[in-house]
């Protein structure tokens, strides 16, 4: 493990800022001799790849651009691309065709290896990189899944005068042309050489590829069959009294209503190889109560092991683990500049190299500044002289889940509305790395393709497939100047659900929700597995003039952090407290921090992204302290207790009561939900996503902590606090009790002076190579932060040579955004660099900024051409 450096010089990490070619094979093979052996279930080669994610040593791209020229077929005329010290690239060209292609040609040159992997990814193809038979589960998945089934349909359906068209087909001529240079100069990323596969041309196809595939990490989930262990174990009156559509706290929906009940509007065709439903009159749903025991049968709960099972073995962008990303809008009667101020903070996977690259472009239709994702020719978060735009995840599911009714007597058929039918079969032909090749049989109903089949037939039906004009969309959106513009553009917006928070230089906020959402009947339980027999079938979604928005309203503010965006009288299904269920704390920070601020300035939001404010610490210690004071403690003990009351809830590195009321929360949690797992007998799934755990920052117990935190304030003799063979008596007993174990389990493992009990000592944050390797990962590195705080740290725990690293996160921001429509200043950072080579000064070279909030001007202009002087590439036709 490296150790982590606030100031990074060019040349300052041995091992990996060798720019030889003999130095740069040799950490390669270096690289390797780690890698082969894999890290636990991961596969180095194949299924651990992500979008954003890798490392692979390149011997001729290690050095900075300099002034030259360089040919690109098919331009108009010249296009310069310049560079900055730190990398961001400047493209400007006479023809919007040129800058795009263009921009393909610049991100293949810093990112092909990253590019190509994740295509690969997402059209079940990393079985032909590498020999580890892990790869081929990733594969078959994928095909099921369908990415690259609905990319093609998506290009095929595309009319000719389409400008997605266009630019994805200017894009990949872009992205070709570097393939072909860099392998005429012998220059192609190392990798390709040494795992002993090609590097194929790019299509457009690859493009809505790479994108699907963010869709995916951004929106399927499997826990709609992992929650039939709770609820078969609780039944309904239980599992709804813990698990709330809406977080027990104070909720700050961007859009509180009044709402509008409008009848629903188809959902699009998907047209993916399923079966066209047909026939007659689909049979009603049975109760809710009766759904409900459908729902959480032991068929079900087969389907969900079957289902864990085959997630265990995916890489970790396969489907929805991190959710956390904050964005907010401050009007001009608030901030100091009198003009909009926007902070936006997508939240990811945290990788070597990053999910974005940095860009600005500049054509006769687009001037943006902001990142893009490599293989996508867009601004995903980003700014055009006149507006600018931050994304967040939706709270509201896009995965549901179909259990559909099979029998021996009737093979590959399955029983929906009324009769028996056949499945659809995809025979897909997956190609090995020995050349080889193995067929695999996706099997589809109407609902979706077959997800399980170990003993129960399981459908999934997934929004994140169906036809989506996002490309247009968000072109549409770069070139806009009015708040009607975006919203209109977002109207083609299929998935994934998105909010946007918008601001612009004339001094309008807003934020609009966009995406499909899937509606059933209102006797149906789409947070549970449901009936595939027909009663529980789609029957539309919300109708886009009836989702989530909000403009210039009066608070003068509006944010959004994966908060539920409405409140509890939206007449539509949004969702239950499953799946990507926020309680809404880093919502409260936000809220809290802009109401009834004034003379805001760029700063200060720079700040706020940065905050550790801990809200449940906020609203439940005062409680807890109290409780204590009667207690009979030791010296160790009175000391953390002091800690405790010293302490301003901030979640930092060097805090001592952070590191204490962290442990207090998860012994305090497992004290309380524990018991009452065991007294209903709720089974142990494979991936332990209900039962507290070592870490407090899962979904499935952090849901439950506005309830906790209910109970102990106002509640504290609740029969919770009591449960059989107890001997607690109501809360206060619980609380000294996990407080008694927390620093005793402190003490054992951290040593008896509490003052190095340090919440950074054992809460770390690692930004993860492509490879899980020590020598090219970034990390770890002590930090502050959790998943309730604003600057968020979140997921699971990595795993290097077979070890689990626990305390280490790979998850938080993942790109720092603030833009001043008043002082025409935006900044930004993420951490990284912008080549995945890590033989260059640009690999990681923005690490120390980000770690420590310090943000870089996005330049336009005479600015960044001054910046960029000396670094410059002329591109001829």
């Amino acid at each position: 493990m490296r150790s982590w450096r606030r100031s990074l010089t060019p040349r300052g990490r041995l091992g990996l800022r060798v720019t030889s070619l003999v130095g740069a094979l040799a950490l390669a093979v270096a690289v390797l001799q780690v890698s082969v052996a894999g890290a636990g279930t991961i596969p180095p080669l194949g299924a651990a790849i992500n979008p954003g994610t890798g490392v692979w040593i390149t011997a001729g791209q290690g050095d900075v651009p300099h002034d030259q020229t360089l040919g690109l077929p098919g331009l108009d005329s010249s296009a310069t691309v310049s560079f900055e010290a730190n990398g961001t690239a400047h493209i400007n060209a006479g023809t919007d065709a040129d800058m795009f292609r263009a921009l393909g040609y610049t991100q293949a040159r810093f990112r092909l290896f990253e590019m190509d992997m994740a295509r690969r990814q997402a059209e079940g193809r990393l079985a032909e990189t590498t020999n580890d038979p892990a790869a081929l589960p990733s594969d078959e998945y994928e095909l099921d899944l369908g990415l690259l089934r609905a990319s093609q349909r998506d290009w095929d359906a595309l009319p000719t005068d389409s400008p997605a068209r266009a630019v994805l087909n200017e894009y990949t001529q872009g992205v070709n042309a570097a393939m072909a240079q860099m392998k005429k100069d012998n220059a192609l990323p190392l990798y390709y050489k040494l795992l002993n596969f090609s590097a194929e041309p790019w299509t457009p196809v690859d493009s809505l590829a790479v994108q699907r595939l963010e869709t995916q990490t951004l929106s399927f989930d499997p826990l709609p069959t992992a929650y039939s262990y709770i609820a078969g174990a609780f039944g309904q009156q239980k599992f709804t009294q813990l698990y709330k559509s809406v977080g027990q706290n104070p909720q700050y929906p961007f859009d509180p209503g009044p709402y509008q009940k409008l009848p629903l509007t188809p959902m699009p065709a998907r047209d993916d190889g399923a079966p066209t439903p047909t026939g007659g009159t689909v049979p009603q749903a049975a109760g809710s109560a009766a759904q409900f025991q459908t729902g959480s049968s032991a068929q079900a709960i087969d389907a969900s092991l079957a289902l864990q099972d085959r997630m265990s073995q995916l890489p970790v962008n396969a489907y929805h683990t991190i959710g956390d990303s904050n964005a907010w809008v401050v009007s001009g009667k608030l901030t100091a500049s009198g003009k909009p101020i926007m902070a936006s903070d997508p939240h990811l996977n945290l990788t070597m190299p990053s999910i974005w690259y940095q860009v600005e472009l500049n054509s006769p239709s687009y001037h943006l500044s902001g990142v893009t994702l490599p293989g996508v020719p867009a601004v995903l978060d980003g700014k055009n002289q006149h507006i600018s735009w931050g994304l967040t995840n939706s709270q509201r599911p896009n995965t549901f889940y179909y259990l559909e009714q099979t029998d021996a007597a009737h093979p590959d058929q399955y029983f929906w509305d009324g009769q028996w039918r056949p499945m659809a079969k995809i025979v897909n032909k997956i190609k090995k790395h020995d050349g080889s090749m193995v067929t695999y049989t996706t099997r589809m109903t109407v609902h979706g393709p077959i997800m399980t089949v170990q003993g129960v037939t399981a459908a999934v039906y997934f929004t994140g497939t169906m036809p989506s004009d996002n490309l247009d969309s968000m072109l549409t959106i770069e070139k806009a100047t009015t708040f009607d513009q975006v919203h209109q553009a977002l109207r083609t917006w299929v998935t994934p659900a998105q909010n946007f928070a918008y601001a612009d230089d004339s001094g309008n906020i807003g934020i609009i929700n966009a995406g499909v959402q899937p509606q059933t009947s209102d006797s149906c339980l789409p947070y549970l597995p449901m009936s595939g027999t027909g009663a529980c079938d789609v029957t539309g979604s919300i109708p886009f003039e009836a989702l989530p928005i909000t403009y210039n309203p009066p608070s003068g503010f509006a944010q959004t952090a994966n908060q539920r965006e409405v409140g509890t009288d939206y007449p539509y299904y949004y969702g239950e407290g499953y799946d990507f269920f926020d309680q809404g704390w880093r919502s409260t920070e936000i809220t809290k921090a802009l109401t009834g601020a004034t003379d805001i300035t760029s700063q200060q939001m720079q700040n706020l992204q940065m905050s550790s404010v801990d809200d449940v610490a906020r609203n439940l210690l005062p409680t807890v302290l109290n409780d204590l004071q009667g207690g009979q403690w030791d010296p160790t003990e009175t000391k953390a207790i002091n800690d405790l009351k010293n302490w301003n809830y901030n979640v930092t590195a060097n805090s001592t009561a952070a590191a204490v009321f962290g442990r207090f929360m998860v012994m305090y949690g497992y004290d309380v939900w524990h018991p009452l797992w065991q007294q209903y007998k709720v089974p142990a799934p494979p991936r332990d996503v209900f039962t507290p755990r070592t870490s407090d920052s899962t979904y499935a117990v952090d849901g439950l902590n506005g309830l906790l935190i209910n109970m102990t304030v106002g509640d504290t003799t609740n029969p919770v606090f009591s449960p059989p063979g107890s001997t607690t008596h109501d809360a206060t007993d619980v609380v000294r009790a996990a407080f008694a174990s927390a620093v005793a389990g402190l003490e054992k493992t951290r040593g008896p002076d509490e003052s190095k009990w340090t919440f950074g000592g054992s809460h770390k944050v690692m930004i993860a190579s492509l490879l899980k390797s020590p020598t090219l990962d970034e990390g770890p590195f002590p930090t502050g932060g959790s998943g309730r705080t604003i600057d968020s740290v979140v997921s699971a725990a990595p795993v290097r040579h077979g070890k689990t690293l626990t305390g280490v996160a790979v998850g938080g921001v993942s790109w720092r955004m603030v833009v001043d429509w008043g002082t025409g200043q935006a900044v930004g950072v993420y951490p990284g660099g912008q080549s995945e080579n890590p033989a260059s000064p640009w690999y990681s070279d923005r690490l120390a900024d980000w770690f420590a909030g310090r943000n870089s001007p996005l330049l336009e202009g005479t600015q960044a051409l001054a910046a960029t002087k000396g670094r410059t590439w002329t591109l001829k036709p």
